[in-house]
């Protein structure tokens, strides 16, 4: 892997962590609650998710970005029979993780300097920057996800990262 992702590579590692960890032990009520205008904790997993799935389709991965009508940006919040559940969810970003790991290890530094042709709210607007600004946006929403489970009274336990999960010594 390029040094220049080392951060960012382990920004995306710490948020499937802190994912599981903050969705765990949580009731279908307490996931899908919205505590005045803000979103549920399934949406913002959701939403997310969404983001990794554009984030794989920008770096040349093939799949379906799924969810978009109800996770994407803008995307209101209402009930829906085929909105997808927790589980769902969660096997959708495990697989994206899988595949986003092997994806940044296979980037070049002429595939990270590269211009993209649109904006996104980064200052760096080159590939790398965008894959920065991904990282922060998932642990922005992570973010939310503990603040949210905690104003339902049910906050993460102090301590939640066995360190050596983080480290990328058995990754490719």
């Amino acid at each position: 892997m390029e040094s220049s992702l080392s951060a960012a590579a382990g920004l995306f590692r710490a948020a499937d962590h802190y994912m599981s960890q903050s969705t765990s032990g949580l009731s279908a009520e307490m996931l899908t609650r919205r505590l005045g205008a803000a979103n549920s904790i399934l949406w913002i997993v959701g939403h997310a998710t969404v983001g990794r799935l554009r984030l794989l389709a920008l770096l040349g991965e093939p799949g379906d970005v799924a969810w978009e009508a109800f996770f994407g940006k803008g995307a209101a919040e209402a009930p829906d029979p085929a909105r997808p559940d927790l589980e769902t969810v969660l096997a959708r970003w495990g697989a994206a993780a899988e595949r986003l790991e092997h994806r940044l290890a296979a980037l070049t530094t002429a595939e990270l300097s590269a211009a993209l042709p649109y904006d996104l709210p980064t200052a760096d607007p080159t590939l790398l920057g965008v894959i920065t600004y991904y990282a922060f946006h998932e642990a922005y929403h992570i973010g939310q996800i503990a603040s949210t489970r905690k104003a339902l009274g049910r906050p993460l336990p102090r301590r939640t990262v066995d360190r050596s999960s983080l480290s990328n010594t058995d990754r490719p």
